[in-house]
């Protein structure tokens, strides 16, 4: 039966080609919308654990005061430094944001040259960093020397390892966010260019300071705090008084801090944006899918009528006639095979040469769960249509047609 199905495959070779060529167009355009939406909804499912029912959104936290609050559940800030640079006789005070593996995971930039710092070998004695475009000629590869103020106001010496240059214009994880309670989740993250703002920025991991970490001054900003279910409105008017405490502190107006947004209606809010961006893409994954399923299922029919004489033949020397189904079957299951790595391949040719220009393809875990499903989808119509045709006949019918 196997040596038969690769016959017959072969026998069919440019149909199949052409149903691989096409597969894998669609395949690679899927993995795009897919990539797309991961990449639009990595904000939100980075948050989404921080809220809930009860808690709040805050614009300036820190380990101290956190400390005080009662009935926190759990909470995620951003951390802030700043490194005092010297380059080519220039030095210059650059701002870094410093993420923990868990924000790292779903915002870890989109490099314009170089690499990631998790993903180059360990420099002995260096912090590595990526930085910015910038005004001070600091590119991929560079290492530089960088002060940083310890909590005690004392300046520590460091050499910074530059792994790469991240690219302009996306999200970062950092100081200088103004609470609105109109913003969804994607506001409060802020928007970095360099070619907008001039401003310089470094982003480096807690892993990659080391003991630097605790010494060093940070500043904590945008944090999204979730308080226990079963939490008191004695605790909560306690924790009020901490964050108007803090609000105070930096200056801002008397009673600012009621402005702040709770994490029940950033909640609400973020759901909407996330639900008006699946209502764009989502229908173009299924149109994309039912548009090239109806070309496929179309040379599946013309290529099971076309092989109805030679089934008749095969039926006359012992095959049951509805193997015919099975041989089909087989024929479209390496198709599926043939076209996903055709699009694998076009994926990492896109990704790095940059062919068609700057396109996001990741081949993830989500990726590969949706191209499977559209391969099993396929392969379950193409057996349809198959037993739809090679049943509109009886095998006696097809011999004398034959012999006609």
């Amino acid at each position: 039966m196997i040596k038969l199905g690769i016959r017959e495959y072969v026998r069919h070779f440019w149909m199949n080609l052409l149903s691989v060529v096409i597969l894998s167009v669609m395949m690679v355009s899927i993995m795009i919308l897919v990539t797309t939406i991961l990449k639009q909804t990595r904000l939100y499912r980075l948050i989404r654990p921080y809220l809930g029912e009860k808690g709040i959104v805050a614009e300036s936290m820190d380990d101290e005061h956190i400390g005080e609050m009662q009935a926190v559940d759990k909470i995620l800030m951003s951390s802030d430094a700043s490194a005092n640079v010297s380059v080519r006789g220039k030095s210059e005070i650059i701002p870094m944001s410093i993420y923990d593996s868990y924000i790292e995971k779903y915002m870890e930039p989109i490099m314009k040259e170089g690499r990631w710092v998790s993903k180059i070998s360990g420099k002995k004695g260096q912090i590595a960093a990526v930085i910015s475009e910038n005004s001070l000629g600091i590119g991929t590869g560079d290492t530089v020397k960088a002060e940083f103020t310890t909590k005690e106001g004392k300046q520590i010496k460091a050499m910074l390892y530059i792994s790469g240059v991240f690219c302009d214009g996306q999200k970062i994880y950092s100081q200088g966010t103004q609470i609105d309670k109109r913003d969804d989740y994607r506001e409060y993250f802020n928007t970095h260019s360099f070619y907008q703002s001039g401003e310089i920025q470094l982003i480096t991991t807690r892993e990659q300071l080391g003991a630097y970490y605790e010494n060093v001054d940070r500043i904590c900003t945008t944090a999204f705090i979730k308080y226990n279910d079963n939490i008191t409105e004695l605790q909560l008017k306690y924790n009020n008084m901490i964050l108007e405490r803090i609000s105070n502190d930096k200056g801002d107006p008397p009673g600012y801090y009621k402005s702040y947004m709770s994490a029940k209606e950033l909640l609400r809010v973020s759901k909407r944006a996330v639900k008006d961006m699946l209502t764009t893409y989502v229908p173009l994954i299924i149109s994309d899918f039912v548009l090239i399923c109806i070309c496929i299922l179309g040379i599946v029919a013309v290529k099971t009528a076309g092989s109805m004489g030679y089934y008749g033949k095969l039926y006359l020397c012992g095959m049951r006639w509805t193997y015919g189904v099975r041989l089909s079957g087989m024929q479209m299951c390496l198709n599926c095979i043939f076209s996903m790595i055709l699009a694998f391949l076009m994926s990492f040719i896109q990704n790095r040469y940059s062919v068609f220009g700057r396109i996001f393809i990741e081949t993830g875990g989500i990726q590969l769960i949706c191209l499977l499903t559209i391969s099993i989808v396929t392969i379950g119509l193409s057996i349809l249509v198959s037993w739809m045709i090679i049943n509109e006949n009886t095998p006696v019918e097809i011999i004398r047609q034959s012999k006609n």
